[in-house]
């Protein structure tokens, strides 16, 4: 009897256990706010002191913890530049600095310094100023305004242009906006299908393997893996993203198992598997073309990389500023004294192929663009054909 009670009680208890977890989570085990908790990790400013002064000795902490951090976070920080030259660097930025400064002035002398990395997921940030996705308010009418996310036009000869220019909104509005788009392709009987990412900061990579489902029907893998950088900083913030609920089991999954077991400041690879493409509604069958330009990036890279890796169709355009083994996923983090805001990567994607490709993706048919002009190009060159 005793038994029987036992085992009534924890049952009772395991249900309101599931209740509260799927009331508040609905069982989803990452955040369902993550933007909100990676911008929560910045302290926010009172625009009035947008001018505030910064002692001499307190711009040297800020320029000397930024400096350890991106040691202590990057998987590779002197992958472009010597730790040397950029050492110099410091020493030059602080030679400059006599007496107080404003932190715009900081700011200005250490954007610079900072992008001498040359990786365009490790920069420095007046938050009182940043403009486009990398400010909340900027992002926040972005996902207000989703639906221009998607453009898609007909044009003669069975012709079909699409534009995307973010991958930033919503995993449930984006798929709504493709499935709507691919349905009117299907009807316009397009067999010639341009998707334009030029200037595509890119955002959630779900949303590009959607995009992909779309128009390629065979296994693939979005990187061949992936080098991971253990830090104390990055290991508490990612224990963040996951729902309340999810956390004790985090180090039960092999890879983050791999993770946590690699010391401080090591590397760990993560080797990707392979990927199917999803059930869509209408996948497209035909011929494409990607247009992509030195501001293609992030997930929008990762797409035209796994379109090169895997010859889905031809790409125009320009060689991408951002490598194609591209470093990414970001820490955020502020500088102690100065409150500005740095995001550095944590993670260097190696494409699918596996090869150690230095550069930026480099096109099959290079074009200069001008005020569109491209558009008017690749139309013709498939008209030509």
């Amino acid at each position: 009897m005793r038994i029987i009670l036992k085992i009534s009680l924890v049952g009772f208890i395991l249900i309101i256990i599931l209740v509260i977890i799927a009331s508040t989570t609905r069982f989803q085990i990452t955040r369902n706010d993550t933007m909100e908790y990676f911008y929560s990790q910045h302290i926010k400013i009172d625009s009035t002191n947008i001018d505030k002064k910064i002692p001499k000795e307190q711009i040297f902490e800020d320029i000397d913890f930024l400096v350890k951090s991106i040691e202590e976070i990057h998987p590779n920080p002197y992958f472009h530049i010597s730790k040397t030259r950029f050492y110099s660097y410091r020493d030059s930025i602080k030679q400059l600095i006599k007496h107080e400064i404003t932190r715009d002035h900081l700011f200005q002398l250490l954007e610079p310094f900072v992008r001498l990395m040359e990786d365009n997921h490790t920069h420095i940030h007046f938050p009182e100023k940043s403009k486009g996705i990398d400010n909340k308010e900027s992002l926040d009418k972005i996902l207000e305004n989703s639906k221009n996310t998607i453009e898609y036009k007909n044009y003669d000869q069975q012709i079909g242009y699409l534009k995307i220019r973010y991958f930033a909104i919503g995993r449930n509005e984006f798929a709504m906006l493709t499935d709507s788009v691919f349905n009117q392709i299907k009807k316009d009987s397009v067999i010639n299908l341009i998707i334009d990412i030029r200037n595509n900061p890119g955002g959630d990579s779900y949303l590009a393997d959607y995009l992909i489902s779309n128009i390629y029907d065979k296994p693939y893998k979005g990187s061949f893996k992936i080098q991971i950088k253990r830090s104390e900083q990055n290991g508490i913030y990612m224990e963040g993203v996951f729902s309340w609920w999810f956390r004790p089991f985090v180090k039960s999954i092999k890879n983050f198992r791999d993770y946590y077991n690699t010391p401080i400041g090591g590397i760990y690879n993560d080797i990707k598997g392979i990927k199917n493409p999803m059930n869509v509604a209408h996948r497209y069958k035909g011929n494409v073309y990607l247009l992509i330009n030195y501001y293609t990036g992030s997930t929008a890279l990762g797409l035209a990389t796994i379109f090169k890796d895997y010859d889905i169709g031809e790409i125009i355009g320009e060689e991408t500023r951002s490598e194609v083994n591209e470093f990414g996923d970001v820490f955020p983090f502020d500088l102690p004294n100065s409150k500005l805001w740095v995001w550095c990567s944590t993670k260097r994607y190696i494409r699918p192929s596996g090869e150690m490709t230095v550069g930026g993706l480099k096109p099959d048919i290079y074009y200069k663009d001008q005020n569109d002009s491209i558009i008017n190009y690749t139309i013709n060159m498939i008209k030509n054909k």
